[in-house]
């Protein structure tokens, strides 16, 4: 999993966490939970992930998928629809 999972980690570290790995240049992802360097979907705790989408970032540090759906959906405009179209729309990055 993601390089922080030596420990267990609480929600607000991995909020932090997973905000740093999107802030990274290239960090951001579209379209796939993860990419490796060669853009092909890989795991989000892949060692080779180098870009995540929101989802996949929190599944990086090892949020549950449940988990990480309902607190992005709370972030998420509801004019969006949906946190897949929110993190795949042009205009958000």
């Amino acid at each position: 999993m993601g390089d922080a999972m030596t420990k267990k980690m609480t929600q607000q570290q991995i909020l932090i966490a997973a905000r740093a790995l999107l802030a990274k240049r290239g960090g951001w992802g579209r379209h796939q939970l993860a990419t490796n360097r060669e853009g092909r979907g890989v795991p989000p705790g892949n060692q080779d992930a180098v870009t995540f989408c929101a989802l996949g970032s929190l599944k990086h540090y090892g949020m549950a998928v449940i988990d990480a759906d309902a607190l992005l959906w709370q972030c998420v405009p509801g004019r969006w629809g949906s946190v897949a179209i929110y993190n795949d729309a042009p205009s958000t990055r």
